[in-house]
């Protein structure tokens, strides 16, 4: 079941790169669009921003399913099956879709330079935006999930141990 969080993150992964890959190639011959056409830097961060965010929160989602799995509750194990997994890889993409959009009002081009149009505090809102939803969060859900997935694998070993003697 995880294992269709991994192929969307993959997916997402593939477009990021496939994504940033043409708008590097483009500027080996001609200038950079990025830094000279102001609807082009509003698009391309909203998407690098979006589809970065996604494949974070679905890796975060793949170790959810494991430790769900590995649960000795029946009601965890339950919502380890693949239809509630095609559903969070569904949220997670509305999600991500809808939560950037603030970047496209408050990003721009102004003066030959990319950055936040509106001021320190729209930087400062999009830094911590990202600093907790792309990092903080994702990073302690699975460490959390890894210790109790293995909390989890050393109770089923202990009570093999003790089942088999």
């Amino acid at each position: 079941m995880f294992l269709l969080d991994f192929l969307g993150a993959s997916v997402t992964m593939l477009i990021q790169a496939g994504f940033a890959g043409a708008i590097y190639m483009y500027s080996v011959y001609y200038p950079h669009p990025i830094v000279t056409i102001g609807v082009y830097w509003k698009i391309w961060f909203y998407t690098n921003q979006s589809v970065s965010m996604m494949y974070r929160w679905m890796l975060t989602a793949a170790c959810l399913d494991p430790y769900a799995l590995s649960s000795t509750s029946a009601r965890l194990r339950h919502y380890a099956n693949i239809k509630n997994t095609r559903l969070t890889v569904i949220i997670i993409v509305i999600v991500w879709i809808i939560l950037p959009i603030p970047l496209l009002v408050l990003d721009g081009v102004r003066a030959g330079t990319c950055n936040v149009i509106y001021g320190y505090a729209a930087s400062l809102y999009n830094n911590i935006f990202t600093m907790i939803n792309g990092y903080v969060i994702p990073i302690i859900t699975m460490t959390i999930c890894s210790l109790l997935i293995q909390k989890n694998l050393a109770n089923k070993r202990e009570r093999r141990h003790i089942n088999i003697h």
